[in-house]
């Protein structure tokens, strides 16, 4: 909230990246720009209009679907301090996750067999999302089979998962406080 940040980003979010004086606030936006600007082929964010679509769409689906109901719950619990969290928000988190299983359907990755983009921005929501609905082996196979390959990608561990079981770790500290799911 630091007015100096804010001029670069009125909306105050995090990440931010700065970039020869102009500044990407959103990290679908970061991550397909990045990818654009220093890779090394198209194998993360193809240049085939079809390919990214389809990868852009899935990034949609993250930002529009997965990310949004993790945060419906999380903002209640740390900002509205109400224990009370409707079981319908809880369902959305399943049914999100029932789409990204469907998704992964016949595919090692959310986009095919290759993996892009997409996954890591879904990877980092999914994983968070499992402090409200669960992912084991028997009711998500295919997310949980996908989970386990992002785990052993390089440095995922700190660019996804250090993140997302210290956000675990604040929603759980903060639902038994509450006497909440």
């Amino acid at each position: 909230m630091a007015p100096d940040f804010l001029k670069k980003n009125p909306q105050h979010t995090v990440p931010t990246l700065e970039y020869n004086g102009t500044f990407i606030c959103e990290s679908h936006a970061i991550i397909s720009f990045l990818v654009d600007k220093f890779a090394k082929d198209d194998s993360l964010y193809p240049k085939d209009p079809l390919k990214r679509a389809l990868c852009d769409q899935r990034m949609y689906f993250d930002s529009g679907i997965l990310f949004p109901v993790m945060r419906a719950i999380t903002f209640q619990l740390f900002f509205e301090i109400n224990g009370n969290i409707p079981k319908a928000k809880y369902d959305a988190v399943k049914s999100g996750f029932e789409f990204l299983e469907t998704f992964l359907e016949g595919n090692l990755y959310v986009c095919g067999n290759t993996m892009t983009i997409a996954d890591f921005c879904c990877a980092a929501s999914a994983h968070s999302n499992t402090a409200f609905v669960p992912v084991i082996k028997n009711t998500f196979p295919n997310i949980y089979a996908w989970m386990e390959r992002m785990k052993k990608v390089p440095h995922y561990h700190e660019a996804v998962g250090k993140g997302a079981e210290l956000h675990i770790k604040m929603i759980h500290s903060q639902t038994s406080k509450l006497g909440s799911q």
